[in-house]
């Protein structure tokens, strides 16, 4: 058997469901195959959620928590999501076998790894004058063959107010993406094939319960843009369908839900007011800046909402991207604005849904004792069990867990100390916003709104997607978890499972009479795919890892999706 797996980054149900009628591609996979909710990482972050999709393993073994990790000379934050990985993916497994793979625009792959067959890096590449694929010659042919290919959607036009061209340019990815898929598969051999399309988190991030006008023979008439997205998705998912024959499985997932967005909530303020982060003494550059306004969410703020100004654009072209990266992202520069030395907790999260002890002993300049470190998590832990949304009283947080609850395996030393899950209609940062709430969003002062620069109309849900559909599947609601489809991808090729995952085989989705269903599970026992396989082997030895200018663009793609 070969499995096709298609992943739709921010994928839900929510848009889905309610709209079911208006896709028929989902609506037959929903009826004659498997589906349900799968459930995300905790928090429900794309880095460690597709990285837990592809290697069926916890972050805890994994390595990779978000979108940053912490360096090793102090605070300042770096990107090396492929080489600081610690499990196998799928495909490195299945290439030990003999199996050919394709993957395309997988997220947080650059630099591309050596396979037996093609890579094509998605979301964390630094752009297209990188080496993006591999082989690298299979960019030539990409490029010759799949007129327009790029890895992501240029989010300068959405805040120049051009929205439109932005929605646009997103369909047009999509379907560029689609011809990519095509041109592979009939092109080369493979056993394995994985895709990624990611507009729909870029859509519902921003134009969440948007409409635009739309011309049609009757006139005009207004369309959820998101709606119409999923109806593109819909389609090219039903072209892939009719070139894959009866021996191959379609697996369809996200790597996290979404939900509506309506206050943002910035932890590192809290931890500020309750005397846990001090900022460094007034005459410090940084923190004047910080104590005028001059935040990193405001400064965007200001600078999206004149994005459309010629003087923005010539001033954009004018400064180095340094100059402006060093006020324009405050969590890559969080040393630049704290007080060590009296500072005991703080969150690097882009999304905020973690908070970091400064541990003597682990920190550079760490001063909470090892043996204050229980009482310090549970004190932080209760204050912000107390947040409460000032204008509704509704509580912000709906859990709060300490990171050996979560995770498991030896890289839990570099998980954040404290993690939350947030309830419905609100978004952490952990930046410094003008307070510990924005205003509210869509709300009776919505001209006022986004004061503090996030202009995200949605966030990401724990309840992601999961359908299944193929020979041999039968219709099922099913509950499944991202830890769980790497496990059963080896198991439908008949391929060993590795010990160390920890997700199960998704056996109820086989029908019952099925090889499938009654095959035991195989289990490598041995130590070939043990935890902490040392990536840096799988790489070309001339393959470097990320240039400093590499990063600074990475960092800006990711301000540009919201996250800084």
């Amino acid at each position: 058997m070969k499995v096709f797996v298609i992943g739709i980054d921010g994928g839900t149900f929510e848009i889905i469901k309610p709209y079911l009628h208006k896709f028929p591609t989902f609506s037959r996979i929903m009826k004659e195959g498997a589906q349900g909710f799968l459930k995300s990482t905790i928090p429900p972050l794309s880095p460690a959620a597709w990285t837990s999709i592809v290697t069926g393993t916890n972050p805890g073994k994994h390595g990779i928590f978000d979108f940053f990790s912490e360096s090793s000379d102090g605070y300042e934050l770096q990107l090396r999501w492929l080489r600081q990985r610690k499990s196998k993916a799928v495909w490195n497994v299945l290439n030990e076998y003999g199996k050919k793979t394709i993957i395309v625009n997988f997220p947080f792959t650059y630099p591309p790894e050596k396979v037996n067959g093609l890579m094509i890096s998605g979301l964390g590449s630094p752009g297209m004058r990188g080496n993006f694929t591999y082989p690298r010659s299979l960019k030539k042919e990409l490029l010759a063959n799949v007129k327009g290919y790029r890895i992501d959607v240029d989010f300068e036009e959405f805040y120049s107010n051009h929205v439109s061209i932005y929605v646009n340019e997103i369909y047009h990815l999509t379907e560029v993406r689609k011809r990519a898929v095509l041109y592979l598969m009939e092109n080369n051999d493979w056993d394995f094939f994985m895709v990624v399309f990611v507009g729909a988190d870029r859509l519902q991030h921003f134009l969440w319960d948007t409409y635009l006008s739309s011309r049609t023979t009757k006139g005009n008439q207004r369309y959820n843009v998101i709606v119409r997205y999923y109806q593109l998705i819909d389609t090219v998912i039903g072209e892939l369908l009719q070139k894959l024959d009866e021996n191959t499985i379609i697996l369809i997932v996200s790597d996290h839900g979404f939900k509506s967005v309506k206050r943002d909530v910035y932890i590192n303020n809290l931890l500020k007011n309750i005397g846990l982060l001090t900022l460094k003494p007034q005459g410090s550059l940084s923190a004047w800046l910080i104590r005028h306004g001059f935040t990193t969410e405001n400064i965007n703020s200001l600078l999206r909402r004149h994005a459309h100004s010629p003087l923005y654009k010539v001033g954009n072209k004018l400064l180095p991207k340094r100059l402006i990266s060093y006020f324009g992202v405050s969590l890559n520069n969080i040393r630049n604005y704290c007080d060590w030395q009296k500072t005991k907790a703080f969150s690097y999260s882009l999304t905020g849904q973690s908070i970091r002890l400064n541990l003597k002993g682990r920190e550079k300049n760490g001063i909470v004792e090892p043996e204050e470190y229980d009482e310090l998590r549970n004190f932080i832990a209760s204050e912000v069990s107390k947040l409460t949304d000032p204008e509704t009283g509704k509580k912000i947080v709906s859990r709060i867990y300490k990171r050996e609850e979560l995770y498991k395996g030896s890289c839990v030393k570099n998980a954040p100390d404290l993690l939350f899950l947030l309830n419905d209609g609100y978004a952490m940062f952990g930046g410094f916003g003008n307070d510990v709430f924005s205003a509210m969003k869509n709300g009776p002062n919505s001209s006022k709104n986004n004061a503090d620069g996030h202009i995200w109309k949605a966030a990401h849900d724990v309840n992601g997607i999961f359908m299944a559909f193929g020979k041999d599947i039968h219709p099922i609601q099913i509950e499944a978890d991202v830890l769980d489809i790497a496990p059963t991808i080896l198991h439908i090729m008949n391929i060993p499972i590795p010990r160390t995952m920890d997700g199960d085989v998704l056996r109820k989705m086989f029908d019952t009479t099925s090889d499938m269903y009654n095959r035991v599970n195989k289990i490598d026992q041995t130590d070939r795919n043990k935890e902490e396989v040392n990536q840096d082997q799988d790489q070309d030895q001339d393959q470097e890892i990320l240039t400093n200018e590499e990063e600074l663009e990475i960092m800006e793609r990711l301000k540009g999706l919201g996250y800084m």
